[in-house]
């Protein structure tokens, strides 16, 4: 009898509910509704293209590459296929970079808030302060995943309800009270317009900045192999 006869496989550490948090963190942010909120209805319509646009395709094309190619390297693998190794490795370099800047940036942001919210101006300034937040967070984070993707899915699952999903909510209930208090709303006014003026320069360079907050919606489709049942999840 060989050892483990009998014994059921281990099952993708993704299920379906695990992987919608962890795709609605990557995707969903608070960061950028203060400037969407400043064009009023006009946001419905920069959305909606972003949505129509950017958001569909993508998620589509990403979840037929992903169950075409159920192998490790996602993006190398779709692009090395198509254009070859070369091509393949700075797909995958542009992709691992742009995520530095990136999240250097964000970290940068949120030590500063992290400083004003504890009453210490002068951390905002405070280079060394910053280096260990920005350094210190992507260490905590590296060494989480290193736990596998059950710990980084509850960590994303978290991260969705804690960061994006319960401060959403309360961000639309003190709204509610703001307008019930008779605070000022952009739903009137100059704000009202469901279709901005396009040829403003910046109402089009804002709606391109739009599909920004979709990035991302490619990675889960590169952890297929991670995934029960991927083709329907």
């Amino acid at each position: 009898m060989t050892t483990g006869q009998g014994r059921r496989a281990a099952a993708p550490p993704l299920g379906m509910f695990l992987v919608v948090m962890l795709v609605f963190g990557i995707i969903t942010s608070l960061h950028g509704m203060s400037p969407l909120a400043t064009y009023g209805l006009g946001l419905i319509f920069y959305l909606v293209a972003a949505i129509v646009l950017f958001l569909i395709p993508a998620g589509l094309v990403a979840a037929e590459l992903g169950t075409s190619w159920q192998r490790d390297g996602g993006v190398y693998v779709w692009v090395n296929e198509a254009f070859g190794p070369r091509a393949g490795f700075v797909a995958t370099w542009l992709q691992w970079f742009q995520n530095v800047i990136f999240w250097t940036v964000i970290l940068t942001s949120s030590a500063a808030m992290i400083a004003l919210a504890l009453g210490w101006d002068g951390g905002t300034d405070n280079k060394l302060y910053t280096a260990a937040v920005v350094v210190g967070t992507i260490w905590m984070i590296t060494l989480l995943t290193m736990f596998g993707l059950r710990t980084s899915g509850a960590l994303g699952t978290f991260g969705s309800l804690g960061g994006t999903i319960v401060p959403g909510l309360a961000l639309i209930v003190f709204a509610a009270i703001y307008l019930l208090d008779g605070g000022p709303s952009n739903l009137t006014g100059a704000s009202a317009d469901l279709i901005p003026d396009l040829s403003q320069p910046g109402n089009i360079s804002f709606g391109i900045s739009t599909i920004v907050i979709f990035a991302g919606i490619e990675v889960m489709a590169t952890r297929v192999q991670e995934i029960r049942s991927p083709g329907r999840t």
